[in-house]
């Protein structure tokens, strides 16, 4: 998995790759992370994660990204 605020990558079992952008809706707990992905190229699909479904260090970095990252301003800045 690899992530970037403008791209979202991962690889499935069969060795697919899917590129595409976390979207707004995705969910981020401590326990059970919830990915809501727009595909490139078209399709959108949830790709739900339990605590344990990978490596910890990554799946912390996943969670700091994405409470971080989809934080709503709640001021302009001007």
């Amino acid at each position: 998995m690899r992530w970037t605020p403008n791209e979202f990558c991962c690889y499935l079992k069969n060795g697919q790759q899917v590129q595409g952008q976390l979207m707004a809706k995705s969910g981020f707990s401590p326990y059970f992370i919830t990915l809501h992905i727009a595909v490139t190229g078209g399709g959108q699909f949830w790709w739900p994660l339990m605590i344990d479904s990978g490596p910890v260090n990554e799946l912390r970095k996943l969670r700091v990204f994405g409470r971080w990252y989809q934080q709503i301003p709640i001021a302009n800045r001007s």
